[in-house]
């Protein structure tokens, strides 16, 4: 177990955990890259916008656990929210520029 202050035993994660969560993100950023080969470009964008910093987040964690259990837990969530608000973005200015203007 992975304790990161000395003196508690209060556990904070194991390092299997952490090494899954990286894995995870690795295989985000090689289904990105792949999705943004075969013409998938949105969800491509989406799936490295996630990727990429769940991948180096989950890799800091090994070598420096957080305090927080719920911390990689709530920086997921919020990468899924800035993802979700991206496709959001692009599905409205595509739609935007379809509409004809009524003037």
């Amino acid at each position: 177990m992975v304790n990161f202050l000395p003196g508690f035993s209060r556990e904070v994660g194991t390092l299997s955990h952490y090494l899954f969560s990286a894995l995870i993100g690795f295989l985000l950023i090689l289904v990105g890259i792949f999705n943004l080969k075969r013409d998938y470009r949105e969800n491509g964008i989406v799936n490295l916008i996630v990727g990429i910093p769940f991948f180096l987040i989950s890799l800091l964690f090994c070598f420096r656990p957080p305090r927080n259990k719920l911390l990689l837990f709530e920086l997921a969530l919020a990468l899924g929210l800035l993802a979700f608000l991206y496709v959001f973005y692009r599905k409205w200015r595509k739609k935007k520029s379809t509409d004809p203007e009524k003037y």
